[in-house]
């Protein structure tokens, strides 16, 4: 049955003092609900176009903001926790990928109509069964700004002869060193730099399938780059 892209319900939660403000959203035939969390010094009389990085979380898991919002520190980005058609694992298959990527598509023009979120600002995100959405993403997708690939990595291409993107796009992965993944980070590497993606690989020496406990520096750091890409970060990078 066709995936009916309409929106079900959009509920708002009134956040304590000095909080950011969260809404979720829901689609007809999926059981969660999506996750998102505007930062806390959004202005909607800003003239701006505001980046958003959607989210998506292991197998079994729910949508949640946390892992984004803990780099992020709930400025410049919109996070999206996003939810799933298909429950469990993740089965490759055009169609499948297809109603996943409606629920994206659906989501970020809705909040580029409503919140001023750049349509080009967009970014794919996950963990896991997550990061491996997020290369799918980011295949499927020629609009995605970037996408961030953790715990995963490339097992195989959406097309059977990938084209270079027409920029170059930015692409974070994050890998434990003793994760069964990790030859498949090496594969994204080899995958995407020759279609012209800025590539940044943050490897995590002791940890297996596993995201570091206290985050990921070098996260944090590609996400306040990524937030505004023209601004002089020379005195933040010394810090680094």
């Amino acid at each position: 049955m066709r995936l009916v892209l309409l929106l079900i319900l959009a509920t708002l939660s009134l956040p304590a003092a000095g909080a950011p403000k969260r809404l979720q959203l829901g689609f007809p035939g999926v059981e969660d609900r999506i996750e998102i969390l505007f930062p806390e010094n959004y202005d909607p009389n800003a003239s701006r176009e505001w980046p958003a990085v959607f989210y998506y979380h292991g197998t079994n898991g729910k949508p949640s903001t946390d892992l984004i919002r803990h780099h992020t520190r709930d400025r410049d980005w919109f996070v999206i926790g996003m939810a799933y058609v298909q429950k469990g694992k993740f089965t490759y298959t055009k169609e499948t990928l297809e109603a996943e990527w409606r629920i994206l598509h659906a989501t970020r023009n809705h909040l580029a109509t409503k919140y001023r979120v750049g349509r080009n600002r967009v970014y794919a995100a996950g963990f896991s069964k997550g990061g491996w959405m997020s290369g799918f993403m980011l295949q499927r997708d020629p609009q995605l700004a970037g996408a961030v690939i953790l715990g995963a990595g490339h097992i195989h291409a959406t097309d059977p002869k990938p084209r270079r993107f027409s920029n170059r796009k930015p692409l974070f992965i994050g890998i434990g060193r003793k994760d069964g993944n990790y030859p498949f980070s090496l594969r994204a590497l080899v995958f995407y730099r020759p279609l012209g993606v800025r590539t940044t690989m943050d490897t995590w020496h002791d940890l297996g399938h596993q995201f570091p406990e206290q985050g990921s520096a070098a996260l944090a750091q590609w996400l306040t780059i990524e937030a505004d890409p023209k601004a002089d970060h020379r005195s933040s990078a010394t810090k680094w």
